[in-house]
């Protein structure tokens, strides 16, 4: 049987530590479970929504190109359709930004045994 921890995060992911590994390589070992409010690098805001930005920056661009070929050709029914696209997906780029920009996932992380350091900080705020 493995042993480690497992560290699950507020986005669903886990972190998975193994301090003995068995011969049957278990996919999650035996021992500690705790929770880190914070999420993983993937799935952390900011990098979401550069990735997210990335991503329909290209689309939009590789639309762009389409619909001034298709202006050049004179096939204008083409290129309004073309364009709808980049509305749609401007629209969709704006969604999805939002739901990455979720801020419920943006408290402060308290690290597993650190919890005397974070309340004395906490506090002193407030005095």
């Amino acid at each position: 049987m493995c042993t480690g921890r497992v560290t699950w995060l507020l986005c669903g992911h886990r972190l998975v530590y193994f301090s003995s590994r068995c011969p049957k390589k278990c996919e999650t070992p035996q021992g500690e479970v705790v929770e880190l409010r914070d999420t993983c690098a993937e799935c952390h805001p900011p990098y979401r929504m550069r990735c997210i930005t990335i991503e329909y920056d290209l689309l939009r661009e590789k639309l762009m190109v389409a619909i001034r070929m298709a202006e050049a050709r004179g096939d204008l029914s083409r290129a309004k359709e073309l364009s709808r696209k980049v509305w749609e997906y401007d629209g969709k780029r704006g969604e999805e930004l939002r739901r990455a920009n979720i801020r419920g996932m943006a408290e402060d992380v308290v690290w597993p045994g650190k919890l005397e350091p974070y309340y004395s900080l906490q506090l002193s705020y407030i005095s």
